[in-house]
């Protein structure tokens, strides 16, 4: 199932720990100080921060433990995290984004923000993947169609810019 929270409010350069709960359930354990995010260092603040870039990664493990122990405070991916999409699209490429994108780097993402952006891998003839695999799936800076594309858009972290723009 796909979740999706927006939360307001919250000062930048900050550590917030979180539990996840659906229905009444808990999905993360209370008190478990290995769920948290921290928030953007404010905006034009050369406060430094440690980004990485994935790509081509098609469920690659090595990578997700590298990720883990190098701690980004975010992941822009290049594209092709997930192929052949093939130019149909099925609930066998739903599972292949399921199982060899989020399933490998859940570690790092209940921590760390992950922006996506659609590479050639990721193509499908109606646009990068499908609306319900890779925009809605990845919640992005104006939707991910800053520029008029799909998975097109910018972001500010700190004092620096990063655009990420769809490769088709």
């Amino acid at each position: 199932y796909l979740h999706s929270v927006t939360i307001t409010g919250l000062t930048p350069g900050t550590k917030y720990y979180y539990q996840a709960l659906t229905d009444g359930s808990a999905l993360s354990p209370a008190g478990d100080s290995s769920y948290f995010f921290k928030t953007a260092p404010p905006a034009g603040t050369a406060t430094p921060f440690t980004f990485a870039i994935l790509g081509d990664s098609d469920g690659d493990t090595g990578i997700a433990a590298q990720y883990a122990n190098l701690k980004p405070d975010f992941v822009l991916t290049d594209g092709d995290i997930v192929y052949p999409y093939g130019g149909s699209v099925s609930a066998t490429t739903e599972g292949r984004q399921d199982g060899r994108y989020y399933d490998i780097y859940q570690a790092t993402m209940k921590n760390t923000p992950y922006y996506a952006v659609c590479g050639n891998h990721d193509y499908h003839p109606n646009g990068c993947a499908t609306p319900d695999v890779m925009d809605q799936e990845n919640p992005l800076p104006g939707g991910g169609k800053m520029g008029g594309g799909n998975t097109t858009y910018y972001f500010d972290y700190g004092n620096a810019r990063f655009v990420a723009l769809n490769s088709n």
